[in-house]
């Protein structure tokens, strides 16, 4: 997808040695313990596997080329200019670091600031409902023995042999935060027309460290 969007990015991604992977033989897929199948012919156009850094870096790097995109650092969003009536966003205020408030108009505002994003708090100011999805009550347990049989529930064997072979350093800690299904809203009830919002699913994670 973005190389179909962005001329050369694959030929310059490549030229950085970007790993390539050309098929299921150069690849390990696992579900519920069972491993898809490794064998086949190599594919054509081989799928590229760049650290996500370089990644971000590279794209940014391409959008600041574009002749039509205009980026506009060290802007905080305050929030989205509606019509009127609220039912259509139509520009969203920033405040640059080191000048005053404007609001810049748009046709289309999307928050793509990930879970941390604003949204939610923006559209309750409107007077919406903030969308919120996820997996309620599916939490991993946070004691040690409770936690591995979790991961022997979700996670390859090798992962749950290497976990119960390590040395705990500390406790397991959960941490949640709220997120949302993907909402890229089309006017329908509730929303203003032309605010998207790709927000990540909500889900709760356990960290633990451990010493193989």
């Amino acid at each position: 997808m973005l190389g179909a969007s962005m001329a050369g990015l694959l030929a310059r991604m490549a030229a950085d040695g970007v790993p390539r992977n050309r098929g299921a033989a150069q690849a390990w897929t696992e579900f519920n313990g069972r491993v898809l199948c490794r064998t086949g012919a190599p594919r054509e156009r081989p799928g590229f596997q760049p650290r996500r850094p370089y990644l971000e870096g590279r794209v940014r790097d391409e959008v600041r080329g574009m002749p039509n995109v205009v980026l506009r650092d060290d802007c905080a969003a305050l929030g989205p200019v509606t019509s009127a009536s609220r039912d259509r966003v139509t520009g969203v205020r920033v405040a640059p670091r080191d000048g005053d408030e404007e609001t810049l108009p748009a046709d289309l505002v999307v928050d793509a600031t990930g879970r941390g994003g604003r949204t939610p708090a923006w559209l309750r100011e409107l007077g919406d409902d903030a969308p919120v999805g996820g997996y309620p009550g599916h939490h991993p347990p946070v004691d040690h023995e409770g936690f591995a049989a979790y991961l022997d529930s979700v996670a390859p064997e090798f992962v749950s042999v290497a976990l119960r072979d390590a040395d705990w350093l500390d406790d397991p800690r959960q941490h949640r935060y709220l997120a949302a299904d993907a909402a890229t809203t089309n006017g329908s009830a509730g929303f203003p027309r032309g605010c998207s919002w790709p927000a990540t699913p909500c889900a709760a994670s356990t960290r633990c460290s451990g010493r193989a």
